[in-house]
């Protein structure tokens, strides 16, 4: 009887993690490949679940099974994908990063907080010669593929259709309520990545350099704009009545680590960059609520510079584009100028 009651409480919490929009049945007899008839049975607890089904429940829809059973462990579940030379394509991985957006869609609330050590790369993808400047120093310099080392940077390296879908991500990214937490140091992870190409004689050319810091002032613009509205909107538009809110705050004492959380009809997803570009994925309520806390710490000693908080705001835009400006005009020591 215990077994039974178990498994039916195990049914009603996969429903309250899934969208609204998702049919809790279809999507187990999919994942089971079984009847409609045989899942109800199962929800019913008429029919037990075996192991090898629960695994699979689980590791499709990446529930940590603990979360459920509320099991004190100082353990963790993550899930990952790593990127390998053998394996890896950029559109299917961002193929991949687009359904996730478009299945946050699917829920009612919705919401991301970024604690960011560089900015979130769904900046860089409304602007096509930084996301291919990223995307070459990961394939060359973090991940070593072998086709990339004797190449040089240029600003026409992405296929159109790879930039289309790096521009539908931010689409849908814009239509999302955001917190961001960021510090002025941020912007020195792509600095010091610009000067390693610098100095090491990788740009194609001048002009590929200077598209680079053109796009990254331009970028920075359109950061401004959203903060200054509140909201969230393309390049080269205007926040309109349904535009997602935009809230952005400064912290001078914490620089991020790249964690993004996802609140879902409010259940929380946990998002962590690793080794450059690989993420960490956990539902673990445990671990997503400790990090919530901590986040909303960081917010409460932070300041708020969207909308209002005119002065903080200029402060924290124009202190980066003064380091963008400095590494442009080469003001900036670097190892070559020893």
């Amino acid at each position: 009887m215990e077994n039974k009651v178990k498994q039916v409480d195990f049914f009603k919490f996969l429903k309250s993690v899934l969208p609204e929009q998702i049919l809790l049945v279809d999507e187990i007899a999919g994942i089971l490949n079984i009847s409609n008839d045989s899942v109800y049975r199962r929800i019913r607890g008429e029919k037990e679940l075996s192991l090898d089904e629960l695994k699979k429940i689980c590791s499709t829809l990446k529930i940590p099974l603990d979360s459920f059973l509320h099991l004190q462990s100082s353990n963790f579940l993550f899930y990952s994908k790593y990127i390998k030379q053998e394996n890896f394509d950029l559109k299917s991985y961002l193929d991949e990063m687009l359904q996730t957006f478009r299945n946050f869609l699917h829920f009612k609330e919705k919401e991301l907080i970024y604690l960011t050590k560089d900015f979130p790369i769904y900046h860089y993808f409304m602007f096509p010669e930084i996301a291919s400047f990223k995307y070459f120093f990961w394939m060359k310099t973090y991940l070593n593929f072998a086709e990339y080392q004797k190449k040089k940077f240029s600003v026409n390296l992405l296929l159109d259709e790879i930039k289309e879908t790096g521009m539908e991500i931010s689409r849908i990214y814009t239509d999302i309520r955001s917190v961001e937490i960021h510090n002025p140091d941020n912007i020195l992870t792509t600095l010091r990545q610009i000067e390693y190409y610098k100095d090491s004689h990788f740009f194609e050319s001048k002009d590929e350099l200077e598209q680079i810091y053109e796009s990254l002032n331009n970028m920075i613009d359109h950061m401004e704009e959203q903060a200054a509205a509140g909201k969230k909107f393309m390049k080269n538009t205007k926040p309109h009545k349904g535009s997602a809110d935009y809230e952005v705050y400064v912290s001078d004492f914490f620089i991020g680590d790249n964690t993004q959380l996802v609140k879902l009809d409010g259940n929380i997803r946990c998002f962590k960059v690793h080794n450059g570009i690989n993420y960490l994925t956990s539902t673990d309520k445990r671990y997503c609520d400790y990090t919530k806390n901590f986040m909303d710490t960081v917010i409460s000693k932070s300041a708020y510079i969207s909308f209002v908080g005119e002065k903080e705001r200029n402060r924290f835009f124009n202190m980066i584009r003064e380091r963008i400006n400095a590494h442009r005009e080469n003001r900036i020591n670097t190892l070559a100028n020893f």
